[in-house]
């Protein structure tokens, strides 16, 4: 598709120029890197419309590695003049906020808590990111966690397996130590 050549093969792939020539192919009337790269930290406009963003990956994505959504998480916060990233200030986390999903393979399923809204309709704001965003925007209650279910076979109409709390990054969600770890009230967001 972008080098427009259906006998192009990968093993040809020159890292030199093909990488640069691939994002500069137009697609639509634009360049395919403009369309297919979410890059730029600059979110001021975002930030000064009073909009608010949620972003989620899977730490198990297979597809794309969750390292590009903490690198980009840390590049908001650099752009914005924060370097220290275990304590995010209210500059960035009043108005974008990452959660990692333990677990969640590409946008669903694997061993972890994997449903928070994108399979289950009619869940409330504490357990569907579609909620959650709209309880941020329209009353002002930020997520300060949003509880993620695995259900067996990963089928919403099969018994749930466990619940566990997911957590705005950097926080990592933490057993308690007491209770049945299956259930998302025994554990906590801590931060690193």
């Amino acid at each position: 598709m972008v080098f427009d050549d259906p006998n192009w093969d990968l093993k040809t792939l020159n890292f030199d120029t093909d990488v640069d020539k691939a994002l500069a192919t137009p697609v639509a009337g634009q360049a395919l890197g403009d369309v297919l790269q979410s890059v730029d930290p600059n979110l001021s406009i975002l930030r000064a419309h009073g909009a608010k963003m949620i972003q989620y990956h899977g730490t198990t994505d297979y597809a794309i590695p969750p390292g590009n959504s903490i690198q980009y998480y840390l590049s908001v916060l650099s752009f914005f003049g924060i370097y220290d990233r275990t304590a995010p200030t209210q500059s960035v986390s009043d108005f974008y906020r990452l959660f990692l999903v333990p677990g969640m393979q590409h946008c669903a399923f694997g061993p972890g808590a994997n449903s928070f809204g994108q399979a289950v309709p009619g869940a409330d704001a504490a357990h569907d990111v579609i909620k959650a965003l709209e309880a941020w925007v329209e009353h002002g209650q930020a997520p300060d966690q949003i509880i993620a279910t695995k259900y067996t076979n990963d089928d919403p109409t099969q018994p749930v397996l466990f619940t566990r709390p997911l957590c705005p990054y950097p926080a990592l969600a933490t057993w308690n130590g007491t209770g049945d770890s299956s259930d998302a009230a025994n554990w906590s967001c801590r931060g690193r």
